[in-house]
């Protein structure tokens, strides 16, 4: 299994998001990113204590994986509708039409993962915001 999500990746999602909400982006992009963000940050946390994860969206059973004392297993006990954008996004079928209001929530929501991660990283030792993408592509050469 690959272990080589990108910590910045989130943190450039979300920042990418701000500007589009409400603006000419389609709301379902803007969830779509949003699950994307928080999947990346999870994945983030897989890769740092080098833990074997499987190719999956599903971000309630990427956070099973993450061991227990990681505060964000306590503040974010429920992703299903964060992970349900992935596959409306991508799949056809008979889904309501995100709005607004789902583009907003979701993308908060991606936002307070990211922060979690973010946090339970520096409390384990590592500060995400100084990584440079260097810092991140050798991380991705060193777990392939």
């Amino acid at each position: 299994m690959r272990r080589d999500a990108g910590y910045s990746t989130p943190r450039r999602i979300c920042w990418r998001l701000k500007p589009h909400l409400g603006g000419r982006i389609l709301s379902l992009d803007v969830c779509w990113l949003a699950q994307q963000s928080a999947e990346k940050a999870l994945k983030a946390v897989l890769v740092f204590l080098q833990v074997d994860f499987p190719r999956s969206h599903d971000l309630d059973a990427l956070r099973n994986l993450i061991p227990d004392g990681w505060r964000l297993k306590v503040d974010h006990p429920d992703l299903a509708s964060l992970t349900e954008w992935v596959v409306e996004a991508r799949y056809p079928g008979d889904w309501p039409d995100a709005v607004e209001a789902d583009a907003r929530s979701a993308a908060r929501q991606a936002r307070a993962i990211w922060e979690s991660v973010c946090a339970g990283l520096a409390q384990h030792g590592l500060d995400a915001d100084m990584l440079s993408d260097e810092d991140v592509h050798q991380a991705r050469r060193n777990t392939c």
